[in-house]
């Protein structure tokens, strides 16, 4: 049986581009990413999403943020700092989907699952974090 932790548990994370991997310094003002809630055993990040959207364009660019959000939180530790016995493990990010547009939300996130951590950026973030194994990514539809 999988542990949830935290409904609307709330991780922090800065953004700074799109094309180059987000850094939280220390200095810089953060905002926040939610998190639905946190699976345990194994570890899931879960995003909720539910429709319907009128406007998919810009609620899918809304979840690109919430999906880089949690990579974010993941490789630099602010997951591992409110859970910490995720420190070190594999973690997939879930979204699930509830009355969206599955053909439109699928192209976008198998685009995105398939290439963001190819991003070098994110790569090299990836491979020196001590914070995470390892990121996967999953999508269903209800």
């Amino acid at each position: 049986m999988h542990d949830r932790c935290g409904a609307d548990a709330a991780l922090t994370t800065h953004s700074s581009g799109r094309l180059r991997r987000r850094l939280t310094p220390a200095f810089a003002p953060m905002s926040e990413v939610t998190i639905d809630f946190i699976v345990r055993d194994p570890w899931r990040m879960v995003l909720v999403e539910e429709g319907p959207w009128e406007d998919v364009a810009s609620n899918l660019r809304r979840v690109q943020s919430r999906l880089y959000g949690c990579i974010d939180a993941a490789i630099d530790g602010h997951l591992a700092q409110q859970f910490p016995e995720s420190n070190g493990k594999h973690v997939t990010v879930q979204l699930d989907c509830y009355s969206v547009p599955q053909e439109d939300v699928s192209k976008f996130f198998e685009a995105f699952s398939s290439s963001v951590l190819l991003i070098p950026d994110y790569k090299d973030a990836l491979q020196s974090s001590s914070f995470v194994a390892g990121i996967d990514f999953q999508v269903s539809f209800a």
